[in-house]
């Protein structure tokens, strides 16, 4: 068979300045593409591959994983120690068809790959790349593992053949779009794009000099009530569980941070409205979520602090961040909760207070020392009151906000205040809290976000 290979790539012979990388090729096989174009995709990787090779030499290692409706590896960063045994295999790889959910080979990308186990020499300065080849639009969310991605410095190309939606492209893709974003009519016309391919590796590779993207950070230490498989980032607070399927080496970086202490750490006040809204009935449904969300963290005196608040007449302050010293102590204190009722939902007092008193130096606050801070706001109802003051209040101080709506009325209300719309989550009833909704579940879903939240935020901080 003949595959895509000619001489004038031996024209960019060394372009990555002798830099190393290791690349990713991420490759949809699903249904859409057929057995035919299959070996269209096949004849591309084995050149662009081979080219690279020629650029870099043993110094680019590779990866490959097929996805459709489930993700495979096909080969790790460390399975061949040839590029021989590379192109062998890709020639040998057989189509697998399925349906196409970009975003679930994207977080199998993640967890399965960009660890040192894997091959992933992040933790030593090299350059992380990845290629993604697909044909149609995902059945599922690109944006979330897309993400996770870009926060962790990974270079990300985008590679669209026929039905390929070209805003999911740019969804995945790095910037600048028109170095990152191939878009082709047919799976013939991807032999077209190779060189540009090849120069735009290399130049990501030589733009991203010998700059640290990522490093696997150690367990945390005995006393955080970890569970087992969890881990801890050095750059920013989230525990992020095995069980969402996204790895830690995504999260992390090795840039020089001083103080580390306020990198591992966050100060976070759940803000629960505890009016007639919620209903003495639903109220064991919304303290479990309260529950669910503390246990995805790891919370402790020096990592992250909680404190919880029920709101509505009046605030009323349940603990403060500084009130308890471990998990265990926390989540008592909240199955402790108890329905206070009130006739009014004063969301904006309820902010007021939480900028004034919460999340001061007084109450266990950290502000001052660096340590990002955050509100997660769960409602039921419109505010009674103008959310205005505090809500002007808590983004002058930088402090991060996430919302949950149970049902609609709350939805602007929460969308006015939050960080960004796009960290407003809703549910359509009380079940709907601690119930899954396609493989998800919502205090999943915000412990995730928080982490993208929060590393947001320190990137604002650092610039």
């Amino acid at each position: 068979m003949l595959y895509y290979w000619s001489a004038q790539f031996f024209s960019f012979k060394d372009c990555a300045h002798g830099l190393a990388a290791d690349i990713y090729f991420l490759v949809d096989s699903s249904w859409s593409m057929g057995q035919e174009n299959f070996e269209h995709v096949r004849q591309f990787l084995y050149s662009v591959v081979k080219a690279l090779h020629e650029v870099g030499g043993g110094r680019f290692k590779f990866a490959l994983v097929q996805y459709s409706g489930s993700p495979q590896t096909e080969f790790q960063l460390n399975t061949y120690p040839t590029t021989q045994g590379i192109l062998a295999h890709i020639k040998a790889m057989t189509y697998r068809g399925g349906g196409t959910r970009t975003g679930l080979g994207l977080d199998f990308l993640i967890r399965a790959h960009l660890n040192t186990a894997s091959g992933s020499r992040a933790g030593e300065g090299v350059a992380q790349v990845v290629v993604v080849l697909t044909d149609g639009r995902s059945q599922d969310d690109v944006a979330e593992p897309a993400q996770v991605l870009q926060l962790a410095g990974v270079e990300v190309f985008a590679v669209g053949v026929q039905d390929a939606v070209d805003l999911e492209l740019r969804e995945m893709a790095s910037q600048p779009y028109d170095a990152h974003v191939f878009n082709v009519d047919s799976f013939l016309a991807l032999r077209d794009i190779i060189q540009d391919l090849v120069v735009g590796l290399c130049s990501a590779v030589t733009q991203a000099g010998d700059a640290p993207v990522a490093v696997e950070a150690p367990v945390a230490a005995e006393g955080t009530g970890n569970k087992k498989g969890a881990t801890r980032c050095l750059f920013f607070f989230c525990l992020c569980l095995t069980s969402l399927a996204l790895s830690h080496v995504a999260f992390c970086s090795v840039l020089s941070l001083s103080p580390l202490k306020a990198q591992e750490s966050a100060d976070l006040v759940l803000l629960i409205d505890g009016s007639k809204n919620i209903g003495a009935a639903n109220f064991t449904l919304v303290r479990d979520l309260a529950l669910r969300i503390i246990e995805g963290l790891d919370v402790g005196r020096d990592t992250i602090r909680v404190a919880l608040a029920l709101y509505s007449t009046n605030p009323e302050t349940q603990f403060y961040l500084n009130s308890y010293d471990s998990k265990a102590a926390v989540l008592d204190a909240v199955k402790g909760l108890t329905f206070t009722g009130g006739n009014e939902s004063n969301l904006g007092a309820a902010l007021e207070e939480v900028a004034k008193s919460l999340l001061s130096q007084t109450a266990g606050g950290r502000a001052e020392e660096g340590v990002p801070q955050a509100v997660v706001v769960i409602s039921a109802g419109a505010s009674t009151d103008d959310t205005g003051v505090g809500d002007r209040a808590l983004k002058k101080a930088n402090v991060l906000t996430f919302g949950v709506v149970i049902g609609s009325t709350a939805t602007a209300d929460l969308e006015t205040v939050a960080t960004d719309k796009g960290f407003v989550l809703s549910a359509p009833d009380f079940r709907a809290l601690v119930v899954k909704n396609s493989g998800k579940t919502i205090h999943k879903t915000i412990c995730k976000r928080l982490c993208i939240l929060l590393t947001r935020r320190n990137f604002r901080h650092l610039l």
